[in-house]
């Protein structure tokens, strides 16, 4: 019985683990989409403002 619940406990920790690094890597690809995307329009818009 403890055995199975040990086991439960890791599992559910593994999954916890897995869940928290997709969602720190889902963040960092969204960070760098962001960054790559929005800044050079962001100054794109700028250029053309000053212009």
């Amino acid at each position: 019985m403890a055995e199975k619940a040990g086991l439960a406990l890791s599992n559910k920790t593994l999954y916890l683990l897995k869940s928290f690094i997709v969602k720190k890597a889902v963040i960092k690809f969204m960070t760098a989409f962001v960054f790559f995307f929005f800044k050079p329009a962001l100054y794109l818009s700028l250029l053309v403002f000053i212009a």
